[in-house]
């Protein structure tokens, strides 16, 4: 065989292990595409059986103690986070088509189709305790909160350091997306700080007088410095 027809052959299987791997991601997004729409209809349904039991002035905000503070209608309450999570979704699973860096989601599209279905089932459970709370059933919302918004930022730390440059996941700076090193270096450590930002989510289920403060502080700060630490990068790369 002549060095052009090897280079053809390496070509071809090249183009034919592409050409799988691009249908293999289609089939993942496709089937998280399907368990979302599940659990957005499942969602509904609970409210529109649970709708003749409600009360017309339902339970919808609560404050950081747990205690209700806050009414909507009937309606606002049955029907707004089906609908956001239908919405948010959509978004979503959308922004990886329009992204520019066509390559950008290739590497971990799987692992954010999962983010998407873990926000969605996330939002479905806070949509089943408000109904719950409605139904008298009184639901301490801080043992599940915590839990699962560190449940979340433990996942998207797992994640970051697979995320390649792109427009719209992870963490972007001006620094991150002007280099494939500063991006990949500050998510390697971004990704650290997020998982320990949900552990320390999570033992708000067992200090529920602290829940807000471990919940909030240290992804605040976590973001903070994520994006100082990019520049840091950028600067020390340059």
């Amino acid at each position: 065989m002549t060095g052009a027809g090897f280079r053809d052959v390496i070509g071809t299987k090249k183009l034919t292990r592409e050409k799988r791997d691009a249908t293999a991601h289609m089939l993942t997004t496709k089937r998280a595409i399907i368990l979302a729409a599940a659990l957005v209809a499942a969602t509904l349904i609970a409210g529109v059986l649970a709708w003749p039991s409600l009360p017309d002035a339902m339970t919808t905000h609560w404050n950081a103690a747990g205690e209700p503070n806050g009414v909507s209608s009937k309606a606002f309450g049955v029907l707004f986070v089906p609908l956001l999570a239908a919405a948010l979704a959509t978004l979503l699973f959308w922004l990886p088509e329009i992204d520019p860096i066509e390559a950008g989601f290739k590497t971990f599209r799987k692992e954010y189709d999962g983010l998407v279905l873990m926000i969605v089932a996330f939002m479905s459970v806070v949509h089943g305790m408000v109904l719950a709370w409605n139904l008298g059933t009184r639901v301490d919302f801080i043992h599940i909160l915590g839990p699962g918004i560190g449940l979340l930022c433990f996942y998207l730390g797992t994640i970051m350091p697979r995320m390649k440059r792109n427009h719209f996941a992870g963490i972007r700076t001006p620094w991150t997306l002007s280099s494939d090193r500063v991006w990949d270096e500050t998510h390697r450590h971004g990704g650290q700080l997020f998982r320990l930002s949900g552990v320390l989510a999570g033992f708000g289920a067992f200090f529920p007088e602290y829940a807000l403060l471990l919940i909030l502080v240290p992804m605040i700060l976590t973001s903070l410095w994520v994006t100082i630490y990019s520049y840091i990068v950028f600067r020390r790369k340059a």
